[in-house]
């Protein structure tokens, strides 16, 4: 099966934000962040002499706000820097928007972006993320980003069945 793909910016950046915020060390980072400042807070109103109830409740408040704001804070700026990068990105890449085609070849997929030909190998994928919308591949020293959204396809049946074969097709050759 042949695809024609034409990506837009906001493709790259779903894919980008999907595989920044699923990222165990982001969200390592967010609980950290989320934890740190309620633990000194309290730590420091409760080593204090006198206690006194006041500080408490108040540390205690401006804890229980840090802990649920600072994620969607840091979420919200990731996003915007995202944004900003691919931005930044269409406009210094001339052939960054560039209609490509993707085709199935044994072991894996093979792009053709103009007279560039780019090969992915499932067994060497560093990354596969298969979302509603989306299928990423992503494979070090390629500079190429394997992407196929469900525009691309006719209808959401269609592309989600192509989801179910590249599945299939990758298990197949992960077990070899």
């Amino acid at each position: 099966m042949k695809l024609t793909i034409t990506p837009t910016k906001e493709d790259y950046y779903e894919v980008a934000r999907l595989g920044v915020f699923e990222n165990k060390k982001f969200k390592t980072s967010i609980w950290f962040q989320r934890l740190t400042l309620p633990i000194i807070a309290m730590l420091l109103t409760l080593l204090s002499k006198p206690i006194i109830p006041k500080n408490v409740i108040v540390a205690a408040a401006i804890s229980v706000v840090w802990f649920f704001i600072i994620p969607y804070l840091t979420k919200r700026s990731m996003s915007k820097f995202l944004k900003k990068q691919f931005e930044l990105k269409a406009v210094e890449k001339a052939d960054f928007l560039t209609p490509y085609t993707i085709e199935d070849v044994e072991e894996g997929l093979l792009a053709t972006q103009g007279d560039d030909k780019y090969k992915l190998l499932f067994d060497s994928a560093s990354n596969i993320i298969m979302e509603d919308d989306y299928i990423y591949f992503l494979q070090q020293n390629v500079p190429f980003d394997f992407l196929i959204p469900s525009h691309a396809f006719e209808t959401k049946e269609d592309f989600n069945n192509y989801k179910e074969h590249l599945d299939r097709r990758i298990q197949i050759e992960l077990r070899k």
